[in-house]
């Protein structure tokens, strides 16, 4: 179990103050990870622009504590260089706890050779433009998840 086993004792990131300090389960919930802050701020810059509640975090370790310890998170954009040391193992682990989370990896084409998207796992790859990409993804996965939310049975009096 990779949470007993790289366990941070005694800190709380900047994600979890976010998430503790979150009342609604609206607006939409991204974290976005990545090795370069400049790719970080650049991205919760923008989702922020459109509406999203962003949190960033710059740990592999950071975001699976982060991940784990809320519901409240419905996308996280994944810089696959941050699984070092776990693999891609993190993936069946975090979906295994929040099996409605959608990760979506945001990443260089190198990198994206054997790997297979499903649900909740999307590649989105790295360049100048893929900023819009995403946002058209982060759309794509609100509107699954509203209309999740709105085909729930609900409970008659």
């Amino acid at each position: 179990n990779i949470r007993r086993q790289y366990s941070v004792h005694g800190k709380i990131s900047h994600c979890q103050h976010w998430m503790t300090a979150m009342r609604t389960p609206q607006p939409f919930h991204i974290m976005v990870t990545d090795i370069n802050h400049h790719v970080r701020d650049l991205l919760k810059r923008e989702l922020e622009k459109e509406g999203y509640s962003v949190c960033c975090v710059k740990s592999g370790i950071d975001a699976y504590h982060s991940i784990c310890d809320s519901a409240m998170i419905d996308v996280v954009i994944l810089d696959p260089e941050l699984l070092y040391p776990y693999g891609y193992s993190l993936f069946v682990e975090v979906l295994e706890k929040n099996p409605a989370l959608q990760i979506i990896i945001h990443t260089y084409h190198e990198f994206t050779r054997g790997l297979t998207t499903g649900s909740n796992i999307h590649i989105v790859e790295k360049n100048a433009t893929s900023i819009h990409s995403l946002k058209e993804k982060i759309r794509a996965c609100s509107i699954q998840k509203a209309g999740r939310r709105t085909s729930q049975p609900t409970a008659v009096p």
